[in-house]
């Protein structure tokens, strides 16, 4: 067992194209069942289109493939994380 703290901070991998996508923020948590639903990633320039500002993103848990001692493999797709950025923020 682990504790969310523990994933704090960790650099988010994406292994479809090996680009670090960003580091975790905050964990997503169902509180009915106690189950983790995602990981905010703070996201960083290199997948941002024009090196615009910081934005988070939750990335489903069930798309994670490992974690490790500092870095988090997830296999996401670029472009819903590109669509998400572009998004206008409500």
């Amino acid at each position: 067992m682990g504790r969310i703290s523990k994933l704090k901070k960790k650099t988010v991998i994406n292994v479809n194209d090996g680009r670090k996508i960003g580091s975790i923020c905050d964990v997503d948590v169902d509180l009915e069942d106690g189950c983790v639903k995602g990981i905010m990633v703070r996201v960083c320039a290199s997948y941002q289109p024009c090196g615009g500002k910081c934005k988070e993103v939750i990335i489903p848990f069930d798309r994670v493939v490992r974690a490790g001692g500092d870095v988090v493999l997830v296999r996401a797709e670029m472009q819903n994380i590109l669509r998400f950025l572009e998004a206008p923020r409500p």
